[in-house]
């Protein structure tokens, strides 16, 4: 995903991504936040649907 706005994601429905962890700090991430390589991102997630969220989740970055 590195390259694009979290605007561009398409998040899993139920899937919120709530942080990008960048260099040891947290970043609120709003729809303008590019994403950057190394980013960790931090979902919260609907615990019913994790294991299809996880797999929706891991082609975003896959995909990237």
């Amino acid at each position: 995903a590195a390259g694009k706005l979290v605007s561009e994601l398409a998040l899993p429905q139920d899937c919120l991504l709530i942080a990008v962890r960048r260099e040891g700090n947290d970043i609120i991430p709003k729809g303008n936040t590019m994403l950057k390589a190394n980013d960790s991102l931090i979902f919260l997630i609907n615990v019913h649907n994790e294991a299809w969220q996880r797999k929706a989740i891991l082609a975003l970055t896959e995909n990237a």
